[in-house]
């Protein structure tokens, strides 16, 4: 499976992986809308943009004399790894301040990042598709996708923390069939899942 791919639109230049990131935000929005609520979709996009916006124009901070010298490149340029850690850690406190005015969005908190791991590497495995092997990691992400948002099976009701788990666990296989078992923003993202099994420590318990 090939890990990366680029396209360009005129002089824009972008990955597979920030278009599967922004395919699974706006897909998660949609099934957060239509299954929690238009307040808790809500939530989530106001999460999902502070983290594209910090990411894209923490670049100031990383290229200042590029960008001072060509100021519209900063539509073409983002902050990088050092950028993409300063919107996790941003995203991080905005969802602690929203879970301390609103005690729901601890649930519905794990709810939308287990559906953004999903639909990230489901969109991802698509966009990246070279081999056999690659729809038997799109089937498989599918298979959880269906017992997530199946009334019936309701796996994020009846085992939250085991499915993020399982998705975690998914995808570090992936990576590591990859060769890149460890890398920054697999990290960032055991990062944003051990905080929202802090925030819910009292149902892991139970």
């Amino acid at each position: 499976m090939s890990t990366i791919e680029w396209y360009n639109i005129n002089a824009l230049i972008f990955s597979s992986s920030q278009a599967a990131l922004l395919l699974s935000f706006f897909t998660t929005w949609l099934i957060i809308r239509q299954t929690v609520g238009k307040d808790a979709a809500n939530h989530a996009s106001n999460l999902f943009f502070a983290y594209v916006l910090v990411w894209k124009f923490s670049s100031v901070l990383f290229y200042w004399d590029f960008i001072w010298r060509a100021p519209m490149s900063v539509i073409y340029y983002n902050g990088g790894l050092y950028g993409m850690w300063i919107a996790t850690i941003t995203v991080v406190i905005l969802y602690a301040i929203r879970v301390k005015k609103q005690e729901e969005w601890r649930k519905i908190g794990i709810k939308t990042w287990v559906l953004v791991l999903l639909l990230f590497e489901g969109y991802k495995a698509v966009l990246t598709y070279s081999m056999w092997t690659d729809g038997l990691w799109i089937a498989g992400y599918l298979f959880i996708l269906i017992g997530v948002l199946t009334p019936k099976i309701a796996l994020l009701k009846e085992a939250p923390f085991m499915t993020l788990l399982v998705v975690l666990a998914l995808q570090w296989l992936s990576s590591s069939i990859n060769g890149e078992a460890f890398h920054q923003p697999l990290l960032a993202g055991w990062l944003i899942s051990a905080v929202l099994m802090v925030f819910n420590r009292k149902e892991i318990k139970s």
